[in-house]
């Protein structure tokens, strides 16, 4: 691991220093790493959620799949969905495997 040097402020130094001293973690880096860790859930999350947002036809169409399709992409998976007036249908849910067994 890396070492740095960064300063706090005097709240939350004693925030920090608390946290250690009660035995929820083991070092004041750990406290550092474990509220990075956090924040960095918290992005991946925003980012779902924010492309959850967009409306079902801003995803690419995969005709090449299936003509009509849309796929969306959730982590490691896709998402392949018809829209049908104002609701959609998904119709797979690919992950990994290879998309040549289901077509």
């Amino acid at each position: 691991m890396q070492w740095e040097s960064i300063l706090f402020t005097p709240p939350n130094d004693e925030w920090l220093k608390a946290k250690v001293e009660s035995q929820e973690f083991s070092s004041e880096s750990d406290v550092v790493n474990d509220l990075i860790l956090r924040a960095r859930e918290v992005e991946a999350i925003r980012a779902r959620l924010i492309n959850a947002e967009q409306p079902l036809t801003h995803h690419p169409a995969v005709d090449e799949i299936r003509v009509g399709y849309r796929r969306s992409i959730c982590g490691a998976d896709s998402n392949c969905y018809c829209v049908t007036g104002d609701s959609s249908e998904v119709m797979a849910i690919f992950g990994q495997q290879d998309l040549d067994d289901w077509l």
